[in-house]
């Protein structure tokens, strides 16, 4: 929903404003109507309502309230004293029709039929006849016609309806089912009536003419109770609708077109303790003017209905104006901070970062101690005048000051890892400087800052080690091409006859320092690559043992041209290791040629191969023949060699590359000198 363009925001908010009361009412019919289906004694739904429990519920009432409001019961306040209480008890049981009570009353005699026409009745829909067997004397509510100048003709012209009632003789006939005398035999309704002597004949002629409860019985049934079959699918489908619409305007709403951005429109820049406050008044003004009608469903006319739906507007609006501009802070993070209290704090806070801000940090921490102590006494004074009942603030104050406590050591341990970080050499750590306040706010920045010097230099320091490296490989590979061509002129050249023995001299020195530079070149370009990491290494697993012995012959008479001895100590064992044989084999011819080179004539070369647990060493030891002004640090470096002078043929980057070619092949590289005895040690781990 997100990739919909914001363009269309404001058209979708307003098809959800729309669509969202028609599902609101859509949810509420269909509750009513299952509601009121379940309802029904029978849980079946009826055809009409005139078939419905709420009918013959109503139509039941309907004539017991007409035919008490028709009687009243005769007291007698004087007895003879013959009397028995037997018969005073009779004297209480019995009723007479009582005319007095009504108004609007019309007395017709004819035929000798006392016939008396009630004109203001409740519900006009209901017919009714109701007979006193003492007297012969009736009251109706039927319209006084020539078809209804008799009492005959009034139960002819009742039993002649679409739904009837009638009683006499304590027999019932109807065509009501649910009246039939089986089904309200023993209802309270039917068992009221039998203390009346009287006969009764009720009619309802559909469809309805009067507007009373009948009618408004009806329409609730129609257009509520009826629609049963439908009601789950129409909740379902109003509440997807509900939700969908309130999730695409929580989703568009603040967004404008052609911006990014959360608009804040001018209600949501009010506090948002003002916006409650008016939310809530008008939600009560609201209430009280709903609560003030007779909030009936039954009894609703036109007035009603209109207040109801203005009152429903107007929460509608309210409400959704509230949701929209509570969604739209908490969007924009500005929920809390558009509030009058969050103002109250920013405004004491500034105060007291202001006073503290020249304090220094044992101060405030006795401040905090003078604070939390003088808390502590309080909630004991507390707790000793109005018992446990002060026991909760203690614990909030306590609980308060452990979390505070706890956070600032949280913060601390977190400063000291960064710092343990930075130590080991990883600078891309640092803090969130949100999170902290105070003084190690300010620990916090120092750290950060100091972590992102370190960066620069790293990153400076590489850069200008790559730049380095790209001079020496660019010059090198540079210096080849005319070299090469230098070295081949030079050997066609031997191959002519020479004038004389000075011209052969200089061809020969030529060849020499032609060949010296070639060496140099391709020094240079081995220790770019090995430094960059830049080869591609076959590692594969060696029997050192072999390899030691390899280049132990092939070094041999160099070796006793020098008169050094070799001695070489070689486990019985097998030592395996994990390594480049070609590269490896590099190494060592570095090692030996430097032994050759700089070894102390007529003297012992010791390669020693050790075998660990875990490691396999190589150690070579000699005694170098000049003396050793330099620390095993310094020889390292590139173009350092171990003598002060430069007679000998050496590039000095021969223990650079032995020692980056090691490293890449996963093992350590190391020298040790003493006094003139000069120690390489390699070290690899051992495989089996």
């Amino acid at each position: 929903m997100d990739k919909i363009p914001n363009k269309y925001a404001k058209l979708i908010r307003i098809i959800c404003y729309i669509l969202i009361p028609i599902a609101i009412l859509a949810i509420v019919q269909s509750i009513i109507s299952l509601w009121y289906y379940e309802q029904e004694e029978k849980q079946v739904k009826a055809s009409s309502f005139f078939e419905s429990n709420q009918f013959a519920n109503l139509y039941k009432e309907s004539i017991l309230n007409n035919v008490q409001a028709s009687y009243i019961k005769e007291v007698e306040f004087e007895y003879p004293k013959e009397v028995t209480d037997e018969k005073i008890n009779e004297s209480d049981n019995q009723y007479t029709l009582h005319i007095s009570n009504y108004y609007g009353i019309v007395e017709s005699n004819v035929e000798g039929n006392k016939i008396y026409y009630k004109n203001y009745l409740e519900n006009k829909n209901l017919k009714f006849l109701i007979i006193d067997n003492k007297t012969n004397t009736a009251i109706t509510n039927m319209n006084q016609t020539l078809n209804t100048d008799t009492i005959e003709e009034i139960k002819k012209e009742l039993s002649n309806y679409s739904y009837f009632w009638n009683y006499e003789q304590k027999n019932v006939n109807t065509n009501i089912s649910l009246l039939s005398l089986e089904n309200i035999a023993y209802e309270s309704h039917y068992t009221d009536l039998k203390q009346y002597d009287c006969t009764i004949y009720t009619g309802i002629k559909v469809p309805l003419e009067y507007h009373d409860y009948y009618y408004n019985y009806e329409i609730v049934y129609d257009k509520i109770v009826q629609p049963y079959d439908n009601a789950m699918i129409n909740l379902l489908l109003g509440s997807l609708i509900l939700l969908t619409c309130m999730t695409l305007i929580t989703i568009y709403v603040g967004k404008e077109k052609g911006k990014n951005e959360i608009v804040l429109n001018t209600l949501d820049k009010i506090p948002y303790e003002i916006v409650v406050l008016f939310v809530l008044f008008v939600t009560g003004i609201t209430l009280s003017v709903i609560d003030t009608i007779n909030l009936n469903i039954y009894n609703m006319n036109m007035t009603t209905a209109f207040i109801i739906i203005i009152a429903s507007a107007v929460f509608y609006i309210v409400g959704m104006l509230f949701y929209l501009t509570s969604i739209t802070r908490m969007k924009a993070h500005t929920l809390w901070k558009s509030t009058i209290v969050y103002y109250l704090y920013r405004l004491i806070k500034k105060g007291v970062n202001s006073i503290s801000s020249n304090l220094s940090l044992s101060i405030k921490l006795g401040i905090v101690i003078i604070t939390y102590t003088i808390l502590i006494l309080f909630c004991i004074l507390l707790i000793f005048s109005l018992g446990p009942v002060a026991i909760p603030f203690l614990l909030g104050i306590w609980s308060f000051m452990f979390y505070w406590g706890l956070r600032y050591l949280k913060q601390l341990k977190q400063m000291k890892q960064m710092v343990k970080e930075l130590y080991e050499g990883n600078t891309q750590i640092r803090l969130t400087e949100e999170e902290y306040k105070g003084d190690l706010k300010e620990v916090c920045i120092y750290l950060n800052d100091i972590a992102g010097g370190f960066q620069n230099a790293i990153n400076k320091s590489l850069k200008s080690e790559r730049m380095k490296t790209e001079l020496i490989t660019n010059v090198s590979h540079d210096i080849k091409t005319p070299l090469t061509s230098i070295i081949n002129y030079v050997d066609l050249l031997k191959k002519e006859e020479m004038p004389n023995e000075k011209t052969k001299q200089y061809l020969d020195v030529l060849d020499q320092k032609s060949q010296r530079l070639k060496r140099l070149t391709e020094d240079l370009v081995e220790a770019s690559k090995a430094s960059s990491g830049n080869i591609k290494l076959n590692i594969e697993k060696i029997d050192i043992k072999e390899l030691i012995k390899q280049v132990s012959g092939e070094f041999e008479d160099r070796l006793n041209e020098k008169k050094l001895e070799l001695l070489l100590n070689l486990p019985e064992e097998n030592a395996i290791i994990t390594a480049d044989s070609r590269y490896l084999y590099r190494v060592m011819e570095n090692l030996y040629s430097n032994i050759v080179k700089y070894a102390l004539p007529q003297s012992r070369v010791y390669v020693d191969v050790i075998l660990q647990k875990d490691t396999v060493e190589i150690n070579l030891k000699n005694i170098s023949k000049e003396k050793l002004n330099i620390s095993a640090e310094e020889l390292m470096e590139r173009f350092v060699r171990g003598e002060s002078s430069r007679n000998t043929e050496g590039s000095g980057l021969g223990l650079s590359i032995a020692q980056s070619l090691i490293e890449l092949q996963k093992g350590t590289f190391q020298i040790y000198l003493d006094g003139d005895l000069f120690k390489v040690i390699l070290t690899f781990q051992r495989k089996q």
